[in-house]
């Protein structure tokens, strides 16, 4: 009652206490792939604010009131001013994509919110997440009264992934499908981009990319997403052909100390029976000897 006492004699946002603007400008950067918001993720905006941990505001902004990097105006309320936290998903334009974008309910608990990978049929393993979603976040605490404008990067949410191999003696037995089993990540990861959960193992199905004479077959997998990693996890990508294990390939714990990583992105690479495989890590290529016990 007090406070729609005061905000009624409120006659225009430069008076002392009455609410104001908070102003919010999206964009995207990545150090791994060119482009910004509009070229990049061109999308709607599902933002949701919670206040000291709970939900207290959720809209979808249309994509034309912040293309070209225009700001969108909220008005200030008790309920959107103290300490919040702003999160952002970007809405992907087609329909079978939007099963990616949680749906939160006012009062919903900021620390009970996840992303999760989806138990296959096998109950065991884990499918891949569709890498192209982005999430923003910003923690900002807020005077009714006081003027504020965020800017909010949208980088990627998963850790992005790829694997090739190249196969010039005939290993991989295409008529079953050949597969590559991802382990060393989480199966949920929560909204301050934390690998939770439990441990997964992600199975992601190689496809044949090319055939050679000379070069061999290629197999690859599509770019895909995993959740982050937990502390002291490390990265591995097992590649099974015919339900047997044909190599395993570890990204050392002093390169990817981290393990996987929110927006990060890797890619492997192996020649099948050489003794070294090459790992691209946020763009920085090495190439890593397997030893017994990889």
């Amino acid at each position: 009652m007090l406070a729609a006492i005061t905000f009624s004699g409120c006659i225009d946002e430069n008076t002392v206490g009455c609410p104001v603007d908070m102003r919010l400008m999206f964009y995207f950067d990545d150090s791994y792939e060119s482009g910004n918001f509009d070229s990049n993720i061109g999308s709607d905006v599902a933002l949701y604010i919670f206040k000291d941990k709970r939900l207290t505001y959720s809209n979808v902004i249309p994509y034309g009131e912040i293309q070209g990097g225009k700001e969108f105006a909220i008005r200030k309320t008790p309920e959107i001013a103290g300490n919040l936290e702003l999160v952002a998903w970007a809405v992907p334009p087609h329909k079978e994509e939007l099963g990616f974008i949680p749906k939160y309910q006012i009062g919903d608990s900021f620390d009970d919110l996840f992303i999760k990978h989806i138990a296959t049929r096998s109950e065991e393993l884990y499918a891949p997440l569709y890498y192209n979603i982005h999430l923003g976040s910003v923690s900002s605490v807020e005077a009714i009264d006081k003027p504020t404008t965020h800017m909010i990067n949208m980088p990627y949410a998963p850790c992005r992934v790829e694997v090739r191999i190249r196969d010039q003696i005939g290993t991989i037995d295409a008529s079953h499908q050949p597969h590559v089993l991802v382990r060393g990540v989480m199966s949920q990861m929560n909204l301050r981009k934390q690998g939770v959960g439990s441990p997964a193992v992600i199975n992601v199905p190689l496809i044949l990319d090319s055939e050679d004479e000379i070069e061999g077959k290629t197999y690859v997998t599509e770019r895909f997403g995993v959740l982050p990693s937990s502390q002291g996890q490390t990265v591995s990508v097992q590649i099974i052909s015919n339900d047997n294990e044909i190599v395993t390939l570890t990204a050392p714990e002093n390169s990817l100390s981290k393990g996987a990583e929110s927006g990060g992105l890797l890619i492997f690479e192996y020649v099948l029976g050489e003794t070294s495989f090459t790992i691209i890590i946020n763009d920085f290529i090495q190439k890593i000897e397997i030893v017994d016990g990889m």
